[in-house]
């Protein structure tokens, strides 16, 4: 089976028991399969400024964020807004 797209939630989840870190494995599947071509996305409920350093270290996979709950999708490396899905 092969995937194009690897969502992944952080707290609780993917994170440490810290909150700001992966283990050495996790960081290393990831980077294995982001050459394979699969776009990595952090899904979260934090905002931009609220993301642990673990998905902002300027690693090849970083690219796109889910946050808010899904209320924004933003480009992680420079914090531009993409998309908005707001609940009124």
């Amino acid at each position: 089976m092969e995937f194009s797209l690897l969502a992944m939630d952080l707290d609780g989840t993917a994170l440490l028991d810290d909150h700001k870190t992966f283990t050495p494995r996790l960081y290393a599947a990831l980077s294995s399969a982001a050459r394979k071509g699969v776009a990595i996305v952090p899904v979260t409920g934090r905002q931009y400024a609220m993301l642990p350093p673990a998905v902002r270290t300027g690693a090849d996979w970083e690219n796109l964020c889910v946050l808010c709950n899904g209320g924004e999708i933003r480009c992680l490396r420079t914090g531009e807004l993409l998309e908005t899905h707001y609940i009124e």
